[in-house]
């Protein structure tokens, strides 16, 4: 119910500017919590990535830094708080409006778990600043008061909100290279990976070693990358994408000329559960798998190279399945 002593002054009550600023904090929260407990940078928008001065890790940190600190802002001080939280409203529709154009199919704002299409996404995000904005709660609730209890309230929060998600989620470290000379054993245990999530570069793996490459350090078991024989060409798929699934039938009926095949499974989310829909093959290629990540790989599939004479990468391409 609306403070009798600003009855007058307000005019109305300012229950449906308080229900629409919750509404939108529980939507916001929603989000914020999905990318903290089950995201990683990919799920972020193109946009976000490109525009963001930070790398894809510190993006993501800040992402959902920014979403719950505005969440405290807007409960903890709604008289100042529904301003940051609709422009925050109106950045997610911008950026939606792109995915749309650019014919995205998931907008990634719930991270990897649920897949919602920029559209629906758009839809929920627009109705809900549309209401905010309906309620307008820069008239309907009245002045804060207690401004030092309120700040004191925040401080905490906005901390929480800043380390959390660095504790929470973790950039791989990359294990050790072998030492100069030294060979990995075949069959060896696989490294320990200490972190949630890896972002691979595959740009930057063109004229370098095989055996150099951060993929490398991923195998299991540790040393696979070694058996490789050059020439040879080299495909990382993942076992429930269409793409992959077409690219390694086509590869299995044309399959290169005096070049021997490699096929590197990437890992995804709940892999033990993930439908397999891989059915055909290249015949006689050998198979790689990398550690499982509890957040799994950033890397675009189906994505291939090639390994000269002297294991050196080249044609690093990341193939477009018609």
């Amino acid at each position: 119910m609306s403070n009798p002593e600003y009855a007058g002054v307000y005019g109305k009550s300012s229950s449906p500017a308080k229900l629409a600023i919750f509404l939108c904090v529980a939507w916001l929260l929603t989000g914020a919590l999905f990318k903290l407990f089950y995201g990683n940078p990919v799920d972020l928008p193109p946009a976000v990535l490109e525009l963001s001065p930070f790398d894809a890790y510190k993006t993501f940190h800040w992402a959902i830094t920014v979403e719950l600190c505005v969440a405290a802002l807007a409960l903890v001080w709604p008289r100042f708080g529904w301003f940051p939280l609709a422009a925050l409203f109106g950045v997610f529709l911008a950026v939606l409006g792109k995915l749309i154009a650019a014919g995205a199919e998931s907008c990634g704002c719930l991270g990897s778990s649920v897949k919602l299409a920029p559209w629906q996404m758009m839809t929920i995000d627009g109705a809900l600043l549309a209401l905010l904005l309906w309620s307008r709660p820069w008239k309907r609730i009245a002045p804060t008061r207690k401004l030092a209890l309120r700040a004191g309230v925040l401080v905490p929060m906005f901390a929480a909100a800043y380390f959390v998600p660095r504790l929470m989620f973790i950039e791989v470290k990359l294990p050790p290279k072998p030492a100069e000379g030294e060979t990995v054993q075949e069959g060896a245990t696989a490294p320990q990976i200490q972190g949630d999530f890896y972002l691979f570069s595959p740009k930057t793996w063109e004229g370098q070693m095989v055996f150099d490459l951060d993929l490398a350090r991923f195998t299991d078991p540790a040393g696979a990358i070694e058996t490789i024989t050059p020439p040879a060409h080299v495909v990382l798929y993942r076992k429930s994408c269409d793409h992959c699934k077409a690219h390694l039938e086509e590869l299995a009926l044309n399959p290169p000329a005096d070049q021997s095949m490699v096929l590197v499974r990437i890992p995804e989310l709940d892999d033990a559960n993930v439908e397999n829909i891989i059915e055909l093959k290249p015949e006689g290629a050998l198979e790689i798998e990398l550690v499982p990540l509890p957040r799994g790989y950033g890397i675009t599939t189906p994505l291939s190279f090639d390994v000269d004479e002297a294991f050196l990468v080249n044609s690093v391409t990341e193939i477009q399945v018609e």
